[in-house]
């Protein structure tokens, strides 16, 4: 337990007492015994169809796109006046590829009322048609920047697989703000693209821990676990959050393990200074992992 001692104001505040010298390091308390896990089930918070002529309606008062000062409006799509609707009405459309290769996309703004929060995006795709989309998440960071949520997802129907079904992606991520971007690509070079109904749920409840009675592993040796959940930097705070995010992942894939490639980010360095000293203790993914997927059971 840590108390304030006499003239703690004067030595330790800045602006008590001239600085000689300063430096910045992170503290990680881990509780073994704190309940956590992954959401139960999901609620609806936001939803709408870009095809209805009025989807942006919907947007609540506090989240209108058009009072948002870190996108400009005439960015929300590469095309003029945006991405139409389709033949028949009821699918967004974005041509194939312009000239010079560069993929046409369409922006859509998710605001969302508890950032840092699990959330899971749902966007509606036909299947009559051969096509690809790419899904993709960004949030905003200090500095006026997108930053991934999440690794982007292909979704292709190809032309043997056309079943006239609708069928719907969905994509994890934890936003940091309130207006996390969803920008949906088409890569393809002959045929246009085309979605519908987009929909972001909010977490309910916690799944309980159950006895395992078989191993089911997830496999995370092709991503990186620190990019793929989210987060940009290799410090504890990130590893320590990449941990709980990627035992969400696997409890809400119904699976009770995973393989993951730990690679260049295994240590984190817990101090920052100069140089590459580093006196004190460093912090292992592995561990954290290992003591957040056992904290589960």
């Amino acid at each position: 337990r840590a108390t304030r001692t006499s003239g703690f104001a004067n030595r330790f505040i800045r602006g008590g007492a001239k600085t000689l010298a300063e430096r910045e390091f992170q503290v990680l308390v881990f509780d073994p015994q704190r309940e956590v896990g992954a959401p139960a089930s999901w609620r609806e918070e936001y939803a709408f169809n870009p095809a209805s002529p009025r989807w942006r309606d919907r947007l609540q008062d506090w989240a209108d796109w058009r009072r948002l000062p870190w996108i400009d409006r005439t960015v929300l799509s590469s095309l003029p006046g945006g991405a139409r609707r389709d033949a028949s009405g009821a699918f967004m459309s974005l041509p194939e590829q312009a000239a010079g290769g560069k993929a046409h996309w369409q922006a859509y703004i998710l605001p969302n009322d508890r950032p840092g929060e699990a959330r899971v995006v749902e966007i509606e795709w036909p299947t009559d048609e051969a096509q690809q989309l790419l899904i993709s998440l960004f949030d905003r960071t200090g500095s006026d920047e997108l930053q991934p949520l999440c690794e982007p997802v292909i979704v292709e129907t190809p032309r043997w697989g056309a079943t006239g079904e609708e069928r719907v992606t969905r994509l994890v991520c934890w936003p940091q703000t309130r207006e996390p971007l969803l920008v949906i690509a088409n890569p393809q070079t002959n045929s246009p693209a085309r979605y519908g109904r987009i929909r972001l749920l909010a977490p309910e409840g916690r799944i309980q821990q159950t006895e395992a009675h078989r191993l089911v592993m997830l496999d995370w040796t092709r991503s990186d676990p620190i990019r793929s959940v989210g987060l940009s930097r290799n410090d504890l705070r990130s590893q320590f959050l990449a941990a709980e995010r990627i035992a969400d992942r696997v409890q809400l894939s119904g699976a009770n393990g995973a393989v993951i490639d730990v690679g260049a980010n295994e240590i984190a360095s817990i101090a920052y200074g100069k140089g590459d000293e580093v006196d004190l203790p460093q912090a292992s993914l592995t561990d954290l992992l290992l003591r957040e997927f056992d904290r589960r059971g």
